[in-house]
């Protein structure tokens, strides 16, 4: 879908306008570099000479990505195009699916909605599987749904303290504590 200009060239020229002095060299060669785009297109976006009235969505988003400027996509006036694309990951699924309300009862923060996740983040989503839990009592599973069975679980003992550890859970954090190791050394 393609972007109106009149919305992207005031943020680039504004981008050049505001970065001439810094780099001297012109801050639209250096945002068509970081972009990968022609310095032309750049210059004429910046100076409100393009000769189309529209811009495909692929350059709009580099140019965005390179001013550092990706959050304007959700928000008004470019999130109603951001929302008309339809954009895909490399497992075929949508990956701006629109705005979304967060699944967890008591959060009432609306997210983007991206990779078709339930919750705005891993702290709602964390909380709400352990409210859950304590709802209905299922006590059958981990907190990372590994199935809890005599042969999964082990009793952890320190000092005073007694706890039962699923044993998948306890290798992913011995393995994720050792690759953090190693990569340090």
């Amino acid at each position: 879908m393609p972007i109106p200009c009149k919305l992207i060239s005031p943020l680039v020229k504004n981008y050049c306008d505001a970065n001439e002095v810094n780099w001297g060299l012109g801050a639209s060669a250096v945002l068509a570099e970081r972009a990968g785009v022609a310095d032309s297109l750049v210059s004429s976006l910046a100076q409100g000479t393009y000769r189309n009235k529209n811009i495909h969505f692929g350059i709009a988003d580099r140019l965005l990505c390179a001013m550092y400027l990706p959050h304007l996509w959700w928000s008004d006036p470019l999130k109603e195009h951001y929302y008309a694309e339809k954009l895909w990951d490399r497992a075929g699924r949508t990956w701006n699916a629109g705005p979304r309300e967060c699944s967890h009862p008591d959060c009432t923060n609306i997210y983007d909605g991206s990779r078709n996740k339930k919750y705005c983040s891993a702290e709602c989503r964390k909380a709400y599987s352990a409210l859950a839990r304590v709802e209905t009592g299922d006590r059958s599973r981990c907190r990372n749904g590994h199935t809890r069975t005599p042969k999964n679980t082990i009793i952890e003992r320190n000092g005073e303290k007694t706890r039962k550890r699923c044993k998948d859970c306890r290798t992913a954090a011995e393995r994720k504590k050792y690759w953090k190791k190693r990569v340090a050394a």
